[in-house]
């Protein structure tokens, strides 16, 4: 699974002579071919939008992961549309998430056997883009078939990206080998794809009745733009800040622990900017094609959000723990939000979500990114701690503003403290968090925690306790 591509004797000069690793090379070669790429699609009629879509798809595939990626890319998504004309609708997507995420789940383990550790690029990269993508038309096509006996059983985005009917092959190949996302993602549904695909996307009756398309050259050089801002900020940044002294016993020992802290949130939101760079430059390439086009603001203004993948300020000034959630690799989170913590009830418009699809939804986020144990200490650590910063603001909120709802209103000037300290501990637990993300393996993880002396466990067991004093004793 870690050959090396068929053209890598001809990008392999270049790559070393900037001294960059031949694989992200060619990963971030392809996102930059992608636009000028992408500007054939606004050229070709339907048919041939679906064609050049799936040979381009291919050659990426093969261009950066060779045949291994080929084979495991076509034959994953080749059994699953077997599938989806086989077996009944209703039970599609169970079976489209113990497929893929076995099929995934095979290829990370063998990784962690033969790159341990290891930064190599592979097919797994896209075959966690296909999981969400194949899972999602599984749900999209099962929930079409309950659109007419059980609608009030379906949120809002069931209905709106629910299809009645499966795609052809060439629609359904299409779809999943739509370069210009096809490497870095995001994903997005099949129902605005093929609306795409017949020009169909752009009309609205109030705003675009005749369905010309708007210009997407100045949003998509804004995302390109904005990318190489956040390219240079990365390198400079993990240049000065570098991470892995945390992983290192007594690499911080010369800090005390409030540097410790501050040091992290430096270090991490250089690291933060490398996936915002991958991920801006993707959809800027996503809305040059005219994909990535969302609407219609209230003044009839195009908007092009629908590749966006990251909210970079509601990040960085993230107000809770719920904003890392939701703002962070964002069509991940809205997948895992819809397809997975919403489908634990049978009406997830009036039933309480069970406590327990919070950690399910952890865990499939895990399994999605691998199987080093730094994933799944961030993520259980993640999981605990959005539930008590839950509690803490059901309890602390209302003494600080009145009202509920749209009604609400800030009490000052405790609000300005409550909002304040707030952003500090969140970023603080963020931070603390995210650090076995990146140590990935277990002596790694505990090694950082050591160096960070255990507190943001220390301090979310005290929070625990503290719930459990005001519950049962104060109220």
């Amino acid at each position: 699974m870690l050959t090396s591509g068929p053209l890598d004797w001809v990008v392999s000069p270049y790559s070393d002579a900037i001294g960059f690793p031949v694989d992200q090379f060619k990963f971030v070669l392809s996102l930059v071919l992608s636009y000028p790429l992408s500007l054939v699609f606004w050229v070709l009629p339907p048919v041939a939008k679906h064609i050049y879509s799936i040979v381009m798809g291919t050659f990426f595939v093969i261009f950066c992961f060779g045949t291994d990626g080929l084979i495991h890319f076509y034959l994953s998504s080749g059994l699953m549309y077997i599938a989806f004309f086989t077996l009944p609708s209703r039970i599609l997507p169970k079976v489209a998430f113990f497929v893929m995420f076995s099929y995934l789940s095979s290829l990370h383990m063998y990784r962690m056997v033969t790159d341990y550790m290891g930064y190599r690029l592979d097919a797994t990269a896209v075959l966690m883009v296909l999981v969400i993508k194949i899972s999602s038309l599984a749900c999209n096509y099962c929930d079409g078939k309950r659109l007419d006996t059980e609608r009030d059983l379906l949120t809002k985005t069931n209905i709106d990206f629910a299809i009645t009917s499966l795609p052809t092959p060439l629609q359904y190949f299409s779809y999943l080998c739509f370069f210009p996302t096809f490497l870095a993602g995001p994903s997005f549904h099949f129902k605005p794809y093929n609306q795409w695909i017949d020009n169909e996307l752009y009309k609205d009756p109030k705003h675009n009745p005749s369905g010309t398309p708007p210009s997407p050259l100045l949003p998509s050089l804004q995302s390109f733009a904005t990318s190489i801002v956040l390219v240079v900020l990365y390198l400079n940044l993990t240049a000065k800040f570098p991470l892995d002294i945390l992983f290192e016993e007594n690499g911080v020992d010369h800090m005390s622990l409030l540097m410790r802290h501050l040091y992290i949130c430096v270090a991490i939101v250089g690291l933060r900017f490398r996936y915002y760079f991958i991920w801006k430059l993707s959809e800027g390439a996503g809305i040059l094609s005219g994909l990535g086009f969302s609407g219609y603001d209230e003044n009839g203004k195009p908007t092009w959000s629908r590749l966006t993948n990251v909210f970079i300020l509601k990040i960085e000034y993230m107000g809770c723990l719920r904003d890392i959630t939701t703002y962070w690799n964002y069509k991940t989170a809205e997948w895992l939000k819809n397809y997975v913590y919403f489908r634990q009830t049978r009406n997830p418009n009036k039933d309480k979500i069970p406590t327990y699809a919070l950690y399910l939804t952890n865990t499939a986020s895990a399994f999605w990114h691998g199987f080093y144990p730094g994933y799944y200490l961030a993520f259980v650590f993640a999981a605990f701690s959005l539930d008590i910063a839950r509690q803490v603001r059901s309890i602390i909120r209302p003494m600080v503003t009145t009202g509920k709802g749209k009604d609400e209103k800030p009490i000052y000037p405790y609000f300005y403290i409550y909002d304040i300290l707030g952003r500090i501990f969140t970023i603080l637990i963020f931070n603390y968090g995210f650090v076995t993300f990146v140590g990935l393996s277990l002596s790694r993880s505990l090694v950082a925690y050591h160096n960070l002396a255990y507190s943001g466990h220390i301090g979310i067991f005290l929070a625990f306790i503290g719930l459990k004093i005001y519950t049962y004793v104060i109220h």
